[in-house]
């Protein structure tokens, strides 16, 4: 999710799980030190594969994998 100051909207995030049935993507912490600068982890998981770490960092536009 995204605030803007004023709502919240739905960000696009990074699947790096897959988008295909039985994939996991989960994002399970964020830290942010500035509305440019936030880092979210979690697993992610492709169907038939093994859990993952993964990290992603918020530029204050997009989130890319970090």
């Amino acid at each position: 999710m995204h605030w803007d100051g004023g709502t919240w909207s739905l960000a696009d995030t990074p699947e790096l799980g897959g988008t295909a049935s039985g994939d996991v993507n989960n994002l399970d912490a964020v830290r942010c030190t500035s509305s440019a600068n936030c880092w979210a982890v979690g697993v992610a998981k492709v169907s038939g594969g093994s859990f993952f770490g993964t990290a992603l960092h918020w530029d204050g536009t997009v989130w890319s994998p970090g």
